[in-house]
């Protein structure tokens, strides 16, 4: 059965692209999800718009991508824990707690998933954090871990 996407489905098709799949995915996955629609003649010529509005979709997004990692790459995060006199964090500055601190710093599109840490910070000072962000953007934003006075 011909297909014509709708919106991204991942290792399956992007918007605007028609494609033959089974019958059965379509009438239980991709038509109640709002995901494709029957490649009708009527829905062919609809296709290269659709095509043409989601790859417009997709360099506004890469650009705002590219401009909030420009922004946070000139930026210097600061958190604060507590930790011992030594330096030693009682506990570790986790993704969660940058993405936090992203959106409290007013940069909304960050999540969770964009910030690459192999292990978690322990410890108190200066840390380079990098991030890879929506459509492969990436950059190493400066982290700066303090100690709390509490």
């Amino acid at each position: 059965m011909k297909v014509i996407f709708l919106k991204h489905v991942e290792n399956v098709g992007k918007p605007g692209e028609v494609k033959d799949i089974t019958d059965g995915y379509f009438r239980n996955f991709l038509l109640p999800r709002h995901l494709a629609k029957l490649a009708t003649p009527q829905a062919l010529k609809e296709a290269e718009a659709i095509k043409k509005r989601a790859e417009a979709e997709v360099a506004h997004e890469l650009t705002h991508a590219q401009e909030m990692m420009e922004a946070l790459k000139r930026e210097t995060l600061v958190i604060a824990k507590k930790a011992n006199e030594e330096g030693q964090l009682f506990g570790s500055v986790s993704a969660h707690d940058i993405a936090e601190l992203c959106h409290q710093k007013g940069y909304k599109d960050v999540a969770e998933e964009h910030v690459r840490l192999e292990v978690p910070i322990k410890t108190i000072g200066d840390h380079q954090v990098a991030f890879r962000l929506k459509h492969g953007v990436e950059g190493v934003v400066s982290l700066h871990v303090e100690k709390t006075e509490a």
